[in-house]
């Protein structure tokens, strides 16, 4: 019945297309019978052809309409223009290739198509974009803010993109870019780096955050092409909000430095006197900054200024994160450049190098003052973790509600007594008075002259509530027993103990020592009782001991092989 009626409206549709074209039979008196019918089965096989083309036309054309009339069913097409180019811009912003996430998504349906067409921002990022498709994507970016940038990668292969090729289609639109970003790894040499920078010198009013990296090279000497790029972008850059130098180097009076948010320089070296105090004026010229980060090198020493002189401080209140790096001989300038500074409470200070042989904090931190503190954030401290992962390695970090600070150091040289000379600083270089958590790792260092300046340390900061030892060796354990000579601890409630050599009939002293309390205590100072212990990891504790440790004290025991509430490291 279905191939009747198909064969029916394909007849229809042949007559009605031999009839539009006025064909008839084909004759010729002059041509022989057989090129007769060769002419007519031609003939009838081109009707057929046009016929075939029609229907099929047809039909796609109503299969388009009706599944266009479907999708109108479905969810995403209910939701509002709005959401859906949000959920685009998620999309195409959580893949390695934006670009060819975007032409996927335009290619789904007329509908989703639409959507990305009438998004311009959608289209306006051009960061590792091949260069054939730069056109079409600025133009369908409209007037969207651009954002440019590549990463020269070693591994590309044939789909590595040339700068000139990139750069081309992209430069004439310096106006419209809001975010530069190119990472030229050690592909691309300093003279091709500096051309490209001297055609980025018109104005660029829409810039928010420029980056610019030159691999994992060595310092870059600051009489390198100073003079070529002092003027990048015209000088005109009013929205520039980030700013990222990696061994890539830009005067410090550009204008460029002005009006920051982020700033992070690294592996720049200076060789002018007059650039430290360069770089303090842009931290004058960008007062809402809220991140700086430097591993910077000056290659000169620390500029003297005259006691009787009155320092200016320059006041940094939304700074919430400042990183630092410091290079041997340089130690200076993390703390030239602090004591210049007023810092707020919440700011982070993160400090990290080596330290020369017989310094220690004093020789990275200004000297402390309460009536002008620039560094408030550091007496919050509450809690601290000290590690010393051998002689002339230790790391520090220190949080309170607000705030956190981590020096990472280690001697220049084979100094072993850094980690001695560090401790001793703590509660001296700048008070503590709310410290009450501690976590100590002593990571097998065997030094015993060590054992008495923790001990010290300890004894200047009394109020300590939660103790948590790491690998500490059994002669430094043997402090933690109260005796009638006095208590090292006397406010402590929580005993964490973990990975360390200690026999488990001083453990057991440890813990009763601490939990009696009255005439018969060891000391009056002991009336704060010991209130929760814990062990890692079980296999380091007989289970006759757990069982004598739990008559005294609230106990938990882990095969963890460090403690899982460990929050400062």
């Amino acid at each position: 019945m279905r191939s009747s009626i198909s064969s029916q409206l394909m007849a229809v549709l042949i007559d009605d297309i031999r009839r539009q074209l006025g064909l008839g039979a084909v004759t010729s008196s002059e041509n022989s019978p057989v090129e007769e019918t060769r002419a007519a089965l031609d003939q009838e096989m081109e009707i057929v052809r046009l016929a075939l083309k029609a229907a099929t036309t047809h039909m796609a054309e109503q299969l388009s309409r009706l599944q266009f009339q479907r999708n109108q069913l479905a969810s995403t097409h209910r939701l509002p223009i709005e959401v859906m180019s949000t959920i685009f811009y998620f999309a195409i912003t959580c893949e390695g290739e934006p670009f060819r996430s975007l032409l996927n998504l335009s290619s789904v349906c007329r509908l989703w198509r639409d959507i990305a067409l009438g998004c311009p921002s959608l289209w306006a990022d051009l960061r590792m974009l091949p260069p054939a498709l730069a056109d079409l994507f600025i133009i369908r970016s409209k007037a969207a803010p651009l954002k440019v940038g590549l990463v020269f990668n070693e591994d590309a292969g044939a789909h590595h993109i040339r700068l000139s090729e990139y750069v081309s289609p992209v430069l004439p639109h310096v106006d419209r870019w809001s975010v530069c970003a190119f990472d030229f790894r050690q592909l691309v040499s300093v003279r091709r780096i500096m051309s490209f920078l001297r055609y980025a010198s018109v104005p660029a009013p829409q810039l928010e955050a420029l980056v610019l990296k030159r691999g994992w090279s060595d310092f870059i000497w600051s009489t390198d092409q100073a003079q070529t790029i002092d003027q990048l972008f015209g000088g005109v850059t009013p929205r520039l909000r980030a700013v990222t130098l990696h061994a890539i180097f830009i005067p410090l009076t550009s204008s460029i430095f002005s009006g920051l948010t982020r700033l992070n320089l690294e592996f720049i070296e200076y060789t002018e006197p007059d650039s430290i105090h360069q770089l303090l004026h842009v931290f004058e010229r960008s007062p809402q900054l809220e991140y700086i980060s430097w591993d910077l090198k000056f290659s000169f020493p620390e500029p003297i200024t005259p006691e009787s002189s009155v320092v200016p401080r320059i006041s940094l209140a939304q700074l919430q994160d400042l990183d630092m790096v410091a290079q041997g001989p340089l130690q200076w300038v993390p703390r030239h450049i602090l004591a210049r500074l007023v810092l707020p409470s919440s700011c982070s200070l993160s400090i990290f190098g080596e330290v020369e042989a017989g310094r220690d904090l004093s020789h990275l931190l200004p000297q402390y003052s309460s009536t002008q503190p620039n560094l408030p954030g550091l007496p919050t401290t509450t809690k601290l973790s000290i590690k010393l992962e051998d002689y002339i390695v230790c790391r520090l970090t220190g949080r309170s509600a607000e705030m956190s600070w981590h020096a990472s150091l280690y001697a220049a040289q084979n100094d072993d007594l850094l980690s001695k000379r560090l401790v001793s600083n703590l509660g001296n270089i700048f008070p503590m008075p709310r410290l009450e958590e501690v976590v100590l790792w002593w990571c097998g260092v065997e030094y015993p002259t060590l054992f008495s300046v923790v001990a010290d340390f300890f004894r200047r900061h009394p109020n300590i509530k939660d103790l948590c030892l790491v690998a500490c060796p059994e002669d430094f354990m043997v402090d933690l027993i109260v005796t009638p000579r006095g208590n090292l601890y006397p406010k402590l409630e929580r005993l964490r103990i973990c990975q360390c050599s200690c026999d488990d009939s001083v453990l057991i002293e440890i813990v009763k020592s601490r939990t009696r309390v009255g005439p018969d205590a060891p000391s009056s100072d002991a009336a704060i009782k010991l209130q929760h212990l814990s062990l890692h990891p079980r296999s380091s504790f007989a289970e006759s001991t757990i069982l004598t440790l739990r008559e005294y004290v609230k106990v938990d025991v882990t095969d963890d092989e460090v403690p899982d509430d460990r929050r400062m490291n």
